[in-house]
C-alpha cells in the first residue's frame, strides 16, 4: 500500500507540482518532511457564444476581389492568379491530372477587347483593356475516357497586369 503513496508522490514531484496543503490547513510538506505542496486551480472564464459572435464580425474583413471567375460548368475548380503587375494579358492553362493539356477539342475563347492567342504552348488574351470580360470553352473527355463534356468558365478583370487562369477539370 505504501508503493502506491509512493509512486503517486514521485508523479506530483515529477510533474512539477507546488507545495500542497489539505483542507485542515496542515501542510503535506511539514506532514511529509518534503517541499511538496498543492495549490488550488484558478477558476477559467468562458465567453458565450454572442461574445465569440462580435469578436468574429469586429475582426473578420472583407476584401472584394476586383478580378473574379463568374461562371464554370462541367469543371472542378477554377483560380485567377495575378503574376505581374506590368502587362495586360491573360495566360490560360488547363489541367487534367495534375498535367497541362495542349490541344483541347472545340476550343473557342472570347474576349471584350484585345486578341486570342492559341499555339501549341500558349493559350490566352493579349493587348487587353480594362475592364475585361472572358468566355472560354472546349470539350474535352471525363477522367474515364468515356463522356465527353463541354466545359466554360467565364471572367472578369479590372486590374492590370498578368493573369493566370487555371483550370482544373
Amino acid at each position: 500500500m505504501s508503493c502506491v503513496y509512493i509512486l503517486s508522490f514521485l508523479l506530483l514531484v515529477g510533474a512539477g507540482a507546488g507545495p500542497a496543503t489539505i483542507d485542515t490547513n496542515i501542510n503535506v510538506d511539514t506532514a511529509m518532511g518534503s517541499a511538496l505542496s498543492m495549490q488550488p486551480q484558478d477558476t477559467l472564464l468562458q465567453a458565450s457564444k454572442t461574445e465569440k459572435k462580435k469578436k468574429k464580425r469586429a475582426t473578420k474583413r472583407v476584401e472584394t476581389k476586383s478580378s473574379k471567375v463568374i461562371m464554370k460548368r462541367n469543371i472542378e475548380r477554377v483560380m485567377l492568379s495575378k503574376k505581374a503587375d506590368q502587362g495586360n494579358h491573360v495566360e490560360i492553362v488547363v489541367m487534367e491530372s495534375g498535367m497541362p493539356l495542349r490541344n483541347l477539342d472545340n476550343l473557342q475563347m472570347i474576349g471584350s477587347s484585345g486578341s486570342t492567342v492559341s499555339t501549341s504552348n500558349y493559350q490566352g488574351f493579349e493587348n487587353i483593356s480594362l475592364p475585361f470580360e472572358g468566355y472560354v470553352k472546349y470539350s474535352s473527355r471525363n477522367k474515364m475516357g468515356t463522356v465527353v463534356y463541354d466545359r466554360e468558365v467565364r471572367f472578369i478583370m479590372n486590374d492590370p497586369g498578368k493573369f493566370v487562369l487555371r483550370i482544373d477539370q
